[in-house]
C-alpha cells in the first residue's frame, strides 16, 4: 500500500495568516463592544435612577415622621369608618432595621368631588353677596339722606343687576352705597416703578402710622380705592410662622404698592397653632375658604413672608391665567430656576384655583407643594405666564429655613401629582380655627391643622399607596 506524502504548512506562515484575519475584523469588534458599552452604561443608569426612587429611610430620633403611627384597630383616619388598620401596624416603629420607604396617602373617600366641591363654593359666594346687598340696603335706609329718592333707585338697580347675573362683575363691591356710581379705576395706574428696598426691618408702629395716612383704609388690612371702583377684588394669604419682624417689614413695602396699584385687596395672615411640622399648602387652603367667607375675591396671590418687592409695576391683580410674581429674586441671582417654580408670590384666580383643587395638604416641611401646584397646573392645560424679570424682582430676606421633608417622600409625592390632584386639595382640608384677631394691618387667623393629613408608616417605616 502507497503511503500519500501530506506537506504541512510551516507554523510561521499560519499565525502570520491568523493574525492578518484578527486585523481585518478588529474595527467590527471594536464597534461592538463600544455598543455593548452603551447599553450597559444605560442600564446602569437606570438601575441607579430605579434604586433612588426607591430609597431606604430611617428616621432618626428626633424626627417627627415616626410620631403619628396607626391608631388601633377598628378606628377611623380621615373620616373614613371602614378603612380597618390591622393590629400588626399598632406596634412600635423600630429604628435599627431600615424598610425600603413607599409613600402613600390615606385620602378621604368621601370628600366631595371636584364639581360638587365648585358648587359648594359658588353657594358659599353666593351668601356672601347676598349678605352684602342687604348690609348695603340696610346702611341706605338707616340713613336720614338717602331715606327718599336713593334707597328706591338702588333696590332696583340692585334688582336689575342679581336679574342679568352681573353682581360678580359689577362695581357694587363697595361697603358705602354713596360710591355705588363711581368710575372704574384706570387700567395703568400711576407706579412709582423700581423701588427702594431696605435691608433694615420695620416694625408695628411704623407700619400702623402709615397706614393711618392712607386714605380709606378700613382696617383688617383691607383697602378700596374712593375715587373709582376698582376692577379686582384680591385677598393676599400669608402663610406664617414666628416670623414677626419679617412680616411687618413685608406690610410696610406691600400696603403702599397694592394702594398704588388700585385694587381693593385684604392681607390675610394665616399662622399654624402648635410647634407641629409646618404645613404651608393646608394654611393656604384654609385661608382661601376662610376669605370666602368673608367676601367674593376674584382672586387670591400667595406670598412668602420674606419676598419682598422691588417694583410696584408688577401688579397684584387678577390675571388670566395662573401668574408667577416672583420671578428675579436675588438669592437666585435674579434668574427663574425651572419653568414649573410658582413659589414665592403666586396670583391665582377663584376658576382657575377651584379647577387645580387647591395646593396639596401632605407636603409636611419645606419644599415640595409649590413644585404640586406646578404639576396641577400642567396637567389642567393651564399656562403659568410671567411679568418681565426686570418687573418681576424681589429681595428676599435672610433666615434660617425649616426642616425640609425627606427627598424621598416628597419626590414620590410629586410623581403622584395627577392621580392626587381631585383628592387631595381644597376638597379635602381639614383644619380648626383657633382664634381670629381683626387688625389695622391685618387679619389674623390662627389655625389648627392637627394630624389630619400626617403621613403614617406601616410595618416599620412601609408607605402603601392607595387610590
Amino acid at each position: 500500500m502507497a503511503m500519500i506524502r501530506i506537506r504541512v504548512p510551516l507554523v510561521r506562515p499560519l499565525v502570520r495568516c491568523t493574525f492578518k484575519r484578527i486585523l481585518r475584523i478588529l474595527p467590527s469588534i471594536l464597534l461592538l463592544l463600544f455598543v455593548f458599552s452603551l447599553i450597559f452604561v444605560t442600564l446602569m443608569q437606570i438601575a441607579v435612577i430605579h434604586s433612588h426612587r426607591r430609597t431606604h429611610y430611617v428616621p432618626g430620633r428626633h424626627d417627627g415622621l415616626n410620631a403619628t403611627l396607626f391608631p388601633p384597630t377598628g378606628h377611623t383616619i380621615l373620616g373614613m369608618p371602614s378603612l380597618q388598620i390591622p393590629s400588626s401596624a399598632t406596634k412600635t416603629v423600630p429604628h435599627k432595621k431600615p424598610d425600603t420607604l413607599r409613600v402613600e396617602a390615606f385620602l378621604d373617600k368621601a370628600a366631595p368631588t371636584l364639581e360638587a366641591n365648585v358648587v359648594i363654593f359658588k353657594n358659599m359666594i353666593g351668601c356672601v353677596r347676598v349678605r352684602r346687598i342687604v348690609d348695603l340696603l340696610g346702611s341706605g335706609i338707616a340713613s336720614p339722606r338717602n331715606k327718599v329718592h336713593i334707597v328706591p333707585k338702588w333696590t332696583n338697580e340692585v334688582r336689575l343687576r342679581i336679574a342679568n347675573k352681573s353682581v360678580h362683575n359689577s362695581s357694587c363691591c363697595s361697603l358705602d352705597s354713596k360710591h355705588f356710581h363711581r368710575p372704574s379705576c384706570p387700567l395703568q395706574p400711576p407706579l412709582v416703578g423700581r423701588l427702594f428696598t431696605s435691608p433694615a426691618s420695620h416694625n408695628q408702629s411704623e407700619v400702623e402710622a402709615l397706614l393711618l395716612r392712607s386714605s380709606y383704609m378700613r382696617g383688617r388690612g383691607s383697602w378700596t380705592p374712593k375715587a373709582c371702583a376698582p376692577r379686582h377684588r384680591v385677598a393676599i394669604i400669608i402663610p406664617y410662622r414666628d416670623r414677626l419682624e419679617h412680616l411687618w417689614t413685608l406690610l410696610y413695602t406691600l400696603h403702599p404698592l397694592l394702594q398704588r396699584q388700585l385694587v381693593e385687596y385684604r392681607i390675610y395672615v394665616v399662622e399654624q397653632f402648635g410647634n407641629d411640622t409646618f404645613n404651608k399648602g393646608v394654611l393656604m387652603n384654609a385661608g382661601v375658604r376662610e376669605a370666602l367667607r368673608d367676601s367674593d375675591f376674584q382672586c387670591f396671590v400667595f406670598h412668602d413672608v420674606d419676598m419682598i418687592p422691588e417694583d410696584d409695576r408688577n401688579v397684584y391683580s387678577c390675571p388670566p391665567m395662573p401668574r408667577h410674581l416672583s420671578v428675579a429674586v436675588d438669592k437666585f441671582n435674579y434668574t427663574l430656576p425651572y419653568s414649573l417654580l410658582v413659589g414665592g408670590v403666586f396670583s391665582i384666580k377663584l376658576e382657575h384655583f377651584l379647577a387645580v383643587n387647591g395646593y396639596s395638604n401632605l407636603y409636611w416641611g419645606w419644599g415640595g407643594e409649590d413644585d404640586d401646584m406646578g404639576y396641577r397646573i400642567k396637567y389642567r392645560k393651564l399656562e403659568i405666564i410671567r411679568p418681565p424679570e426686570m418687573l418681576g424682582r424681589y429681595t428676599m430676606i435672610k433666615h434660617e429655613h425649616r426642616p425640609e421633608s425627606p427627598n424621598a417622600i416628597r419626590s414620590a409625592l410629586l410623581r403622584m401629582a395627577k392621580k392626587r390632584s381631585s383628592r387631595d386639595g381644597l376638597n379635602t382640608v381639614k383644619y380648626r380655627v383657633v382664634w381670629r384677631h381683626d387688625l389695622v394691618a391685618y387679619t389674623h387667623l390662627m389655625i389648627d391643622i392637627g394630624n389630619h393629613h400626617r403621613w403614617h408608616f406601616l410595618n416599620g417605616q412601609r408607605l402603601v399607596i392607595n387610590f
